[in-house]
């Protein structure tokens, strides 16, 4: 059991007689001190005060020995998956890069363990009542880790450099709603948006990919690999293949009002690269890890070293999904696709691939995320092995003598695409690939590391591929599946200009109950267009040492390190 400082208060009443030398006996003088003291167990005395006529009980109730509070001093061992491709913000949407960014980089806004939006690097901003002016005012004092003030031109400058399009970091896609950004002082920056943007906040709160960029150190440096921010680490070492190691900012004092103000007390945080899962288990049995995502497969193994609290949360965001490329024959088609996610019996992935730690999923959201519509569960595809081999038929499909699906000779075949090392995505390929023959269609797997994985699902250059995307907000919708994405975030390479309209929608629509249902009503469209394959939700565990003290799991499911430290 992690211990917890338990600090007690006793109060102790002191009685003061005073005598004269003559005279009657005074009446005794009560005085009340507060004194902190710690006892082992209970004490009653009994005290005769000479020259009084009375006898006082005193008793002192029991406190526990305090304990050392939080304390500055060594290294935080985290696992990522895989090398990040780029710390640079606005080059990756890689989640083993914004794994790092986000303690390197600060952010306008954060949000609180409750989900609410607090000040971060603003101290304070105002939204015109219009919806198209957002106006953000600087905490005085900010610096960057060389010591160089953060000022409004360095926000106007980074968010301008996340709008361009040679630049395709996920941030740019949440900018792409923003007109221009300017800054009228040192402290104060002002966007313009030509419509209302409703999950603006949601977009800045992110400090890995919206973080604010020194344009000295970007344009002087390899910054990709040296980023340089205002966050609470700095960056200290890259060992290609091995770890990235951050060091604290000792000048870091702009802390969020919900964490401690000051530096963070880890000395240094490493990220130890580890893509095999099996490995990864090995290196948390030997202790030598303190944070780490775990498979559900491995759960029970790393409860069994009582090494760890587990925390289990559903990720919000898509789930695990499977990524038509609809820009390429036949998966342009929609009875194809509807036809695929209506093969594919997701009990048995769930039950297979997950040991049951995880629900079905029939929409492109996973319950945890913001805007999450219940009624994909009505209109998603279930498993429907009859009705999927009629919808392959009527796109133009016949069996042949082995009972798989050609059409004009040619079979029907794809390659999955799926990321080398992560077993449990590896094992929900291989359940695939088996219900797609049942289905009469041929399935190739190929593993790839995954920063080559998300590489080729952005340039169109496969026809199915695993993917999972974490986000907060249904905003993530509009990444993922607007046409002016493509080349982006919109890896299922779709152009529907009906589904381009509703997207709009669910941007610019200030009230929240309308804006709602315009998200619902795009979650309906994806799911019976077949876009995608949602799959599962599956249950996520964060595995925090119990050498580790102060860490908190927010609203979000997002782990929060900010008060955390080491008690050993």
């Amino acid at each position: 059991m992690k211990p917890r400082t338990i600090g007690l208060l006793s109060a102790l009443i002191v009685l003061s007689l005073l005598a004269t030398a003559c005279g009657p006996t005074p009446a005794p003088q009560v005085v009340e001190k507060e004194v902190t003291r710690v006892v082992s167990e209970t004490i009653v005395e009994t005290v005769v005060v000479e020259g009084t006529p009375q006898v006082v009980e005193k008793v002192v109730t029991t406190t526990p020995e305090p304990t050392a509070g939080p304390a500055a001093g060594g290294t935080l061992v985290y696992i990522i998956n895989g090398e990040p491709d780029s710390l640079d913000p606005h080059k990756t949407v890689r989640q083993d890069s914004w794994a790092v960014m986000r303690y390197v980089h600060g952010s306008l806004v954060l949000q609180d363990p409750e989900g609410n939006y607090v000040p971060y690097l603003a101290e304070s901003w105002e939204m015109s009542e219009d919806g198209l002016t957002w106006t953000f005012h600087l905490k005085e004092g900010i610096t960057f880790q060389d010591g160089t003030p953060l000022t409004a031109q360095d926000v106007a400058w980074t968010y301008t450099r996340a709008k361009d399009p040679a630049n395709p970091g996920a941030a740019g896609a949440a900018l792409a709603a923003v007109e221009s950004i300017e800054a009228t002082d040192d402290l104060t920056v002002v966007m313009h948006l030509p419509q209302p943007f409703f999950p603006l906040l949601t977009s800045l709160s992110d400090p890995a990919y919206f973080g604010i960029l020194s344009q000295k150190a970007v344009e002087a440096e390899d910054y990709g690999r040296e980023p340089m921010g205002s966050g609470p680490y700095r960056f200290k070492e890259w060992v290609t293949g091995e770890k990235i190691v951050l060091e604290r900012n000792p000048d870091f004092d702009w802390a969020p009002e919900y964490a401690h103000a000051g530096p963070w007390y880890f000395d240094e945080i490493e990220f130890r690269i580890i893509p095999e899962t099996a490995t990864q288990v090995v290196s948390m049995e030997a202790g030598e890890i303190h944070v780490s995502a775990v498979s559900p497969n491995d759960v029970d193994i790393i409860r069994q070293t009582d090494l760890f609290t587990l925390y289990d949360v559903f990720q919000p965001g898509t789930g695990p999904y499977l990524q038509f490329n609809n820009a390429m024959p036949p998966l342009d088609y929609v009875r194809v696709r509807q036809a695929l996610s209506m093969a594919i019996d997701r009990d048995v992935v769930v039950k297979v691939a997950t040991k049951g730690q995880a629900v079905p999923q029939y929409g492109p959201l996973s319950p945890a995320t913001i805007g999450y519509w219940q009624g994909v569960d009505y209109v998603g595809y279930k498993y429907n092995l009859e009705k999927a081999k009629a919808l392959m038929e009527e796109a133009g499909y016949t069996a042949n003598a082995s009972g798989m699906l050609e059409k004009d000779g040619e079979p029907l075949q794809f390659t999955l695409k799926t990321i080398a090392g992560e077993e449990t995505w590896l094992r929900i390929a291989e359940i695939l690939q088996e219900q797609f023959r049942a289905l009469g269609v041929e399935v190739q797997l190929e593993q790839q590391e995954a920063g080559a994985l998300v590489g080729d699902e952005i340039s169109g250059n496969y026809e199915m591929g695993m993917m999972q995307v974490g986000w907060s907000d249904a905003d993530i919708l509009y990444q993922l599946f607007h046409s002016s994405m493509v080349g982006a975030m919109n890896m299922s390479q779709l152009s529907d200009p009906e589904l381009d309209e509703m997207l709009t929608k669910t941007r610019t629509t200030l009230d929240p109950e309308a804006r709602q249902q315009w998200v619902d009503d795009v979650q309906r469209y994806i799911t019976e267009q077949a876009f995608i394959a949602p799959l599962l939700s599956a249950l996520s565990y964060y595995a925090v040492s119990n050498d580790v003290e102060g860490e908190v799991v927010a609203r979000t499911y997002d782990l929060l390190l900010d008060d955390a430290y080491l008690v050993k």
